[in-house]
């Protein structure tokens, strides 16, 4: 029931990233066709092959392949969601073994979330707004459900890498008071 209630908050959590995250990158297509449109047009330049590719960008991609997998297993969980709304009592029982399984699918991509997230923050930390947000939410969560450990690693990524959200060192504070690392949670919160 707990992880139940855990995943439910992190997908909505999660859905409400992703709708915002969907506004952002709407506003910025907007954005990049005005640009296009008032720039002269320049000369083509060529991606970097792979192996000439910035460091910065492995972990990124890999994020993104995560982050999208991830996507996948919310997208799944909506679409029971809405069936379940029209269900009758039998369809609801297949549907909540439905629920449950894909919850425990989308429980196993969490922590390769988390890894690959902190790591494309470590790379290039806050050049991802919404990157920044799925980190603060995460941790956020960390801290809510008590797991201190996950959420101490996570806030040491995000305010070594000067992470502009103060939550960073609010949730970084307490979870590192929550495993006694008082020097580290003084730092952190004053």
């Amino acid at each position: 029931m707990k992880s139940q209630r855990f995943i439910f908050i992190v997908v909505v959590s999660v859905l409400s990233l992703v709708g915002n995250a969907q506004e952002d990158d709407k506003s910025k297509a907007k954005d990049e066709k005005k640009t296009e449109k008032k720039e002269a047009p320049k000369e083509k330049q060529e991606a970097p092959p792979a192996a000439e590719a910035p460091a910065t960008e492995a972990p990124a991609q890999e994020y993104a392949t995560v982050y999208a997998k991830w996507q996948q297993a919310i997208e799944g969980l909506r679409e029971l969601r809405k069936q379940a709304k029209d269900a009758d009592d039998d369809k609801l029982k297949e549907l909540t073994t439905q629920w449950d399984e894909k919850v425990a699918a989308a429980e196993k991509i969490i922590p390769e979330l988390r890894k690959a997230g902190a790591a494309a923050f470590t790379a290039a930390p806050n050049a991802d707004r919404r990157l920044t947000r799925f980190l603060i939410k995460l941790l956020e969560d960390d801290v809510k459900h008590d797991r201190y450990t996950d959420a101490a690693a996570l806030a040491k990524s995000l305010v070594d890498g000067n992470c502009d959200d103060p939550r960073a060192l609010e949730f970084g504070g307490l979870a590192a008071f929550s495993l006694d690392d008082f020097e580290r949670a003084n730092e952190l919160l004053t």
